[in-house]
């Protein structure tokens, strides 16, 4: 049934002759974005709340070198491609590996590369972008990649002026906000990827670059970090890699809890063995003498693990374990012991001075 429409006399009053001003039950209001895009790995879907990220906001993916940042923002442009949507990566870094791409999924005859010179040039050719589709197709889902904002020279670090690094920052404020809406209005999501900017103690978290601009705008904050090097039949086959949750302004998003992923070498994330690594850490799983095992209404279930697919693929067996990776990565066993340290920031530039209570 059709809501009824009821205004008082003095908002009435004050709207009429108003263009481009509603009342929040128009249907012309943007709303929160519905549709939402995996990650690529269950574990971390349910960690964003269950099915990802929603499209058409600013999510910061940071870390330190090869720990799985790119990857995991790779999956999120392969994920927009099986949506029927449209994937654009801008790379300001010589690594991409269009072999590996395509064996972890990617179309590339349908994978936008941008190549602006700066970063002012990458924000002027990212608007291009999104009022083209706008024009297209407004509804289909996007993703947008920028890898790495910290490796985007500016025009005044070119020309070597002094003042670089604060021009970096305004530059970066100010050219957010000129695409924020754009984004919000045309259903793309930006993922910028940053480097993290080490303590000398090492008690104390890492934090990214790029001043507030980035910190302020970005939905979500995701730290990655390299947990451990995987090793099967005696080769090294992957990385297990830990995704924290720093900021969040998405429904059901848990922050400051963590979810584990799995990196198989040039295949990307591979779910099954990043649902048996999370389940393994909360010790829903056990290992014992070449045997892996679980506990299931009473019944204990064995199984090796050349078996841990089909156990999955199972549907009994595999709703059961999903419905406990749920549980898990919403309750304590992957939550952090303390609360998360309090950052000291300089305000002008969004950098952190020193942090408190590290983890």
């Amino acid at each position: 049934m059709a809501r009824k429409r009821k205004s008082n006399k003095l908002v009435t009053e004050l709207l009429a002759g108003f263009k481009g001003v509603l009342t929040g039950s128009d249907p012309k209001v943007y709303a929160v974005p519905k549709q939402r895009l995996s990650t690529g790995c269950l574990a971390l879907d349910y960690l964003l709340g269950g099915g990802g990220l929603p499209a058409g906001w600013i999510y910061e993916i940071y870390g330190e070198p090869a720990h799985g940042k790119t990857t995991l923002s790779e999956t999120l442009l392969i994920e927009a491609q099986k949506a029927g949507g449209v994937a654009g990566l801008i790379p300001f870094e010589p690594n991409i590996s269009t072999t590996r791409l395509e064996r972890m999924g990617m179309d590339l005859d349908n994978l936008i590369i941008f190549q602006p010179d700066t970063l002012e040039d990458c924000f002027v050719e990212m608007k291009q972008f999104l009022d083209r589709k706008l024009g297209v197709d407004k509804d289909a889902p996007g993703v947008l990649v920028l890898d790495t904002i910290a490796a985007a020279p500016t025009v005044s670090e070119i020309n070597n002026e002094k003042d670089g690094m604060m021009q970096r920052y305004k530059i970066i404020k100010s050219k957010i906000n000129t695409v924020m809406l754009s984004l919000a209005k045309a259903n793309v999501s930006l993922i910028i990827v940053n480097q993290s900017i080490a303590s000398p103690n090492p008690y104390q978290r890492a934090s990214s670059g790029g001043g507030w601009g980035i910190k302020f705008s970005s939905k979500v904050r995701m730290l990655v970090k390299l947990k451990k090097y995987i090793q099967m039949d005696g080769k090294e086959d992957g990385i297990l890699t830990s995704v924290r949750v720093m900021k969040s302004q998405v429904d059901d998003c848990l922050v400051n809890t963590r979810a584990l992923f799995y990196i198989g070498h040039s295949r990307g994330i591979d779910d099954d063995y990043s649902t048996y690594y999370n389940l393994e850490e909360a010790k829903v799983i056990t290992f014992n003498r070449n045997k892996y095992k679980f506990d299931m209404a009473g019944e204990e279930v064995v199984f090796s693990w050349d078996e841990w697919r089909s156990v999955l693929a199972d549907p009994v067996k595999g709703e059961f374990l999903r419905n406990k990776l749920r549980e898990v990565v919403s309750s304590s066993p992957l939550q952090p012991e303390k609360d998360s340290p309090k950052e000291k920031i300089d305000l002008e530039t969004g950098e952190v001075l020193s942090l408190e209570d590290g983890e």
